[in-house]
């Protein structure tokens, strides 16, 4: 056989085997994830996002899409879990929407995302106000006939 059958040969195959690993990408077990967070809860994980690789050997990392950054939430590259770092306000915004990038770590295989809503719950968080500071009110014996009555209104 001739050298050029045999790199026509060889080019072929590699192109090939391109284009069926290029196929592959890592998978998360949802393609969208809601959590719903309380204006009230402390710093914390608040969601863990799974993906897996095709290849079982290949270890996962995860990052937040650069039109998801936020100073609320990160990601951490190796267990996906998505953080929350400061305090939500459901009078300012009552949803944030997120895009988690998840890559092999070897980059050998695509990388994929998932979108996340995260739902942000009222909390009363306001004191109360009383427009008069101070209340009084005298109930004598005499009155006992009339009760049960409202004594503040």
């Amino acid at each position: 056989m001739d050298p050029a059958t045999i790199f026509k040969i060889i080019t072929n195959s590699t192109w090939i085997v391109t284009q069926l690993m290029s196929g592959q990408s890592v998978q998360f077990s949802q393609k969208n994830y809601v959590v719903q967070v309380s204006e009230a809860a402390a710093p914390g994980t608040i969601l863990l996002l799974q993906a897996v690789s095709p290849d079982d050997e290949a270890a996962v990392l995860y990052k937040l899409a650069s039109d998801s950054a936020s100073p609320l939430f990160r990601v951490d590259a190796q267990s996906g879990a998505l953080q929350l770092l400061g305090p939500l306000d459901f009078e300012y915004q009552t949803q944030h929407n997120l895009t988690v990038i998840a890559t092999s770590k070897d980059g050998k295989i695509g990388s994929n995302e998932a979108h996340v809503t995260v739902e942000v719950l009222d909390a009363n968080d306001h004191s109360p106000i009383f427009a008069v500071q101070r209340h009084e009110a005298q109930i004598t014996e005499e009155d006992n006939h009339n009760l049960p009555r409202p004594v503040f209104t």
